[in-house]
């Protein structure tokens, strides 16, 4: 088994949403950022790398958005960046394991950034050029150690035990 696992990913979303709702004077929910995110599907987009917390192999790195112009400094073109920013760190690790695994027939996503948000999905299948299958089991992590730990225990593969929701 080979994963990937950022440090921040729906953080980041939630931090945005968290500063969204500091300068606005209504409730700005995940559906207004994910419909926002979609209304900027073809626009100019800044570059936000949305390393709050580092990554794995470098803690220290911090997040930054750059590129930004007259053009995309509003709600919708950073909303779409951030959700493209996590997908970038996910999409970094896959290309440092492609060389040892071989590249992949099958895409599979955890968490609740990937489970709730069809626009980082699609962003996703989109950076990839892969399906995503979400389990279903939403204790993915507990889930595939005791997995792992029965497939030790029996030597046997028990993939067969694993559902998709998607």
């Amino acid at each position: 088994m080979a994963l990937g696992c950022a440090l921040c990913g729906g953080y980041a979303y939630r931090l945005l949403k968290d500063f969204f709702n500091t300068v606005s004077e209504k409730e700005i929910t995940y559906e207004t950022m994910n419909k926002w995110a979609e209304s900027a599907l073809n626009a100019p987009l800044p570059t936000t790398l949305p390393l709050f917390r580092g990554t794995r192999s470098n803690p220290t790195l911090r997040a930054s958005i750059c590129a930004l112009s007259e053009n995309n400094f509003n709600a919708q073109a950073l909303t779409l960046s951030t959700l493209k920013g996590i997908s970038l760190e996910l999409k970094d690790f896959y290309d440092e394991l492609t060389p040892v695994t071989g590249k992949r027939t099958n895409l599979i996503g955890s968490g609740n950034a990937i489970r709730m948000n069809p626009v980082l999905r699609g962003i996703i299948e989109s950076d990839y050029g892969l399906k995503l299958q979400i389990p279903a089991h939403t204790e993915e992590a507990a889930f595939g150690a005791a997995l792992l730990a029965a497939e030790a225990l029996e030597n046997k593969s028990l993939k067969n035990f694993v559902r998709y929701a998607r």
